[in-house]
C-alpha cells in the first residue's frame, strides 16, 4: 500500500472498539486461571474492574 507510518496509524481500529464482546470473554477466561500480565499473582477480573478508573482518549493526528 505504501503508506506512511502515519497513515497506516490512522486506519488502526482497537480491538476494544471493534470487537469488545472477545475482550470480556476472554477477561472471564483468563479470570484465576492465568498469571496477570500487569500484576503480581492470578489475574482477577474484580481486581481490574476496580483499578480501571475512566479510560483516556488516544488519537494520532497527521503532521504537516
Amino acid at each position: 500500500m505504501r503508506w506512511s507510518l502515519k497513515e497506516a496509524a490512522s486506519s488502526i481500529v482497537p480491538i476494544v472498539r471493534s470487537d469488545s464482546d472477545i475482550l470480556q470473554k476472554l477477561r472471564t477466561l483468563a479470570d484465576g486461571k492465568f498469571l496477570s500480565a500487569s500484576d503480581p499473582g492470578v489475574y482477577r477480573m474484580e481486581r481490574q474492574t476496580a483499578l480501571a478508573g475512566p479510560r483516556r482518549q488516544v488519537s494520532v493526528t497527521p503532521e504537516d
